[in-house]
């Protein structure tokens, strides 16, 4: 009797140990209870991942102790910031605030930060080509001739690097705060890869780089890209590490219909989903808990406000509606213990850094000789005592000087008296291809071609040819020598033809007709960035083929119009730390120019001279509002009677027919004006919508024979009121602008498209 209650007990036993299953395995050697591990796997989905936060939020409100993570493409992002100790609440202010335009494209620095050469292209040109010579393949890193695609990734890379500065260098990942690994494809063999040890924050680089839209990333010998290719939900990584239950958040759309299979860009995506369907579908059925948010409104690149916030509530709601089963876990596992390997809950990341002193700054990819260069000029130097801001900032200024396609870091020897700063310079290709293209309402439409040897290098020779066509062609040839520490040498030459209607007020005075050529050698510093310095000679030539009658202010002598060549010295100075070409909300512009021509009694020129200012200025006045101030003037010294030197206003763009032009709102065409002139203006825009800008703009000109005369009673001066409207279009700025003067007392209107030339 005893032995068969023995036998049964026996049993009874065994079939609860089989049902309990991982409940009752052994926890640290001996026979108690263990608590089964919790794995949270997070899908890929681009911007739906912020369904992500949603679903952390509710999981943490319900204690439940989330033992590793893993994820795919932005699961692994939001999956590697969790692991890191991030909270769900600190993740939705980090992805809230995330300027996404900036982290999904590859202008990696501010304008701030470029050479005067280099926003002097930005401000001209709707495509630049970047193309290697040659004979670069050899000497380039193989990872700069990488299939790239539309997105570098830095911006996104060095954002991750600032998130995770206590988490640098060759680590594993089961050491963070929460266990954690990603999935990426092997682009060679179309594997998938689990990482889960080395660089987090290029793991987490790698697992979000989508085929076609972000460059691939090297690691250790493998070109990978995004992991959604072939595991998109990638439970299984988790039950090899060790998981037992699996709680997984699936943001994958449904099947697209017809209709949505019409774009490139959802067909695209509709074949990178087949490609890992099958195991896709095995994970689901693998997952004890599955937490499926609405995304059917959104899509891979739904980056805006509205569509973010949305999205996490959306996994909020999802996770709410699985909160029964969520709770009967929690209160399972709370009568367990996990033993060693249990987490501390929450789960909090070590205190971020602010101060950083390095004892080496290490530049690696370009000559040891030009490192100590690199490191002054971007103020990254060991021993200085650098902040996070301190470094954006250094790479902002390396990347502005267009010679790497690529500047990332990492820091050595965290906490340790040899900490030092690592920087991983790409140099990108050197040559350059650039196009415009423009219409306006006086010109009509316009091409600007150019394309440049060695122009994007950092130092040595440069040659660059640019030819407009356009109702007044031109061509120019440029060569400059750039040096480490001496003035770089610039030559330039540029002949083109002009065909231009001079007017007096409203009447057309004449036409004037010419062929010219232009010279000149100067000067220039090399990197100061904000500061542009030039000192030169330079020779011009007047071939006039056409000239019609021509009116001048009473005041003016007689002017001679023969075909003449002049030579002149001249110099400039430029301040800009403007934030923006056309829309610029902060920062100053000044520009200064001067020039003298002496005395030629075979040319029968009598010494004179002359002096520009131009002051571009910024007042912010609100969230949308900005004040901007402009100060135009030039004055003529000593007896001036040359055609091409006199002064003239009118049109919306400066230097349109002649570099001395100043712009005056209320005459669209050149007009002739006295020796000394000035122009005080102000614009009040409002933005409305991320693109669209409206302006009331007033100005008032001043001119005189001289500056006692323009300042005093004898003067002459205009008034010019208008209104404008603009639009930040993709292929360049759209303006429209109605217009009136009391010069004229009529008025006008001026339509542009595209990047002014």
């Amino acid at each position: 009797m005893l032995n068969r209650f023995i036998v049964r007990l026996m049993l009874v036993c065994a079939a609860v140990m089989a049902a309990v299953g991982p409940l009752c395995a052994a926890g640290n050697g001996d026979n108690s209870p263990r608590r089964p591990k919790v794995a949270l796997v997070l899908c890929g989905g681009g911007a739906k991942g912020a369904a992500h936060i949603g679903a952390l939020k509710v999981l943490e409100e319900a204690n439940v102790p989330i033992d590793m993570i893993v994820g795919t493409s932005i699961g692994g992002l939001v999956g590697g910031l969790y692991a890191m100790g991030y909270s769900a609440a600190e993740l939705d202010s980090i992805v809230s605030g995330c300027d996404w335009k900036y982290l999904l494209s590859d202008n990696s620095y501010s304008r701030r930060d470029e050479s005067f050469d280099a926003r002097s292209m930005d401000a001209k040109y709707l495509v630049r080509v970047p193309f290697y010579g040659m004979n670069a393949a050899k000497s380039e890193s193989p990872i700069s001739r990488l299939p790239s695609g539309f997105i570098g990734g830095q911006n996104v890379l060095n954002f991750l690097n600032g998130l995770a500065m206590q988490y640098r260098g060759n680590i594993e990942f089961k050491n963070l705060p929460v266990p954690f690994a990603c999935v990426a494809t092997d682009l060679s063999t179309g594997e998938a890869v689990v990482l889960d040890r080395g660089e987090l924050t290029m793991a987490m680089r790698a697992t979000m780089a989508i085929p076609g839209v972000f460059s691939p990333v090297e690691i250790d010998g493998r070109v990978l890209v995004d992991g959604g290719v072939v595991n998109n939900f990638p439970v299984d990584v988790a039950r090899n590490m060790g998981a037992d239950i699996v709680i997984g958040v699936d943001i994958k759309n449904d099947a697209p219909s017809v209709d949505e299979l019409r774009a490139m860009p959802q067909v695209f995506m509709q074949m990178l989903d087949l490609l890992g369907y099958d195991a896709y579908v095995r994970n689901v059925q693998d997952v004890d808990i599955l937490i499926k948010p609405d995304v059917s409104k959104y899509g891979t690149f739904s980056f805006n406000a509205p569509a973010i916030a949305q999205l996490i509530k959306n996994g909020e709601v999802a996770t709410r509606e699985k909160i029964e089963s969520v709770d009967s876990l929690v209160r399972r596992l709370s009568t367990l213990a996990l033993g060693d390997h249990g987490q501390p809950s929450p789960v909090q990341a070590a205190p971020q850094r602010e101060k950083f002193c390095f004892a080496d700054v290490v530049l690696s990819g370009v000559p040891y000789k030009d490192q100590h260069w690199l490191r002054r000029l971007s103020g990254l130097k060991p021993g200085v005592e650098l902040t996070k801001v301190d470094i954006d900032r250094g790479i902002s200024v390396l990347m502005g000087t267009k010679a790497f396609s690529s500047v990332t870091y990492t820091i050595k020897g965290q906490g340790t008296a040899e900490e030092v700063l690592e920087l991983s310079l790409v140099k990108g290709p050197s040559n350059v291809l650039a196009l415009g293209a423009r219409y306006d309402s006086e010109e009509a439409a316009g091409m600007l071609v150019h394309i440049g040897a060695n122009e994007l290098g950092l130092l040595g020779s440069k040659v660059g040819f640019t030819g407009r066509l356009s109702y007044n062609p031109y061509g120019e040839v440029n060569y400059s020598f750039n040096s480490k520490y001496f003035p770089k040498i610039e030559f330039n030459y540029k002949v083109g033809s002009m065909d231009l209607n001079i007017y007096k007020s409203t009447e057309n005075q004449n036409n004037l007709d010419f062929l010219y050529q232009r010279g000149e050698i100067n000067l220039a510093n090399i990197y100061l960035r904000n500061y542009n310095f030039k000192v030169g000679a330079r020779y011009e030539h007047y071939n006039y083929s056409r000239y019609l009658k021509y009116h001048v202010p009473d005041n003016y002598q007689d002017y001679s119009l023969k075909d003449k060549s002049y030579q002149s010295f001249y110099f400039s100075g430029k301040m800009d730390n403007l934030d923006d070409d056309y829309f610029a909300s902060h920062g100053v512009a000044v520009e200064v120019e001067g020039a003298y021509w002496p005395e030629s009694y075979s040319n029968g020129i009598t010494p004179f001279g002359a002096v520009k200012l131009m002051v571009d200025g910024t007042m912010r006045a609100g969230k949308r509002v900005v004040f901007l101030p402009h100060l135009y003037g030039r004055v003529l010294i000593g007896d001036c009677t040359e055609i091409p030197y006199l002064n003239y206003f009118g049109g919306a763009e400066p230097g349109r027919y002649f570099s001395q032009q100043l712009p005056f709102i209320g005459m669209n065409h050149a007009n002739p004006i006295y020796n000394s002139v000035m122009i005080a203006r102000m614009d009040v825009r409002r933005q409305f919508g991320s693109n669209h800008y409206v302006y009331a703009i007033a100005n008032y000109l001043r001119s005189g024979m001289s500056i006692d005369e323009m300042l005093s009673s004898r003067g002459f001066g205009i008034w010019g009121l208008g209104v404008k409207y603009a639009y930040n279009s993709p292929i360049g700025p759209l303006s429209f602008n109605v217009h009136w003067s009391d010069y004229d007392h009529k008025v006008g209107a001026y339509v542009s498209l595209g990047h002014y030339f």
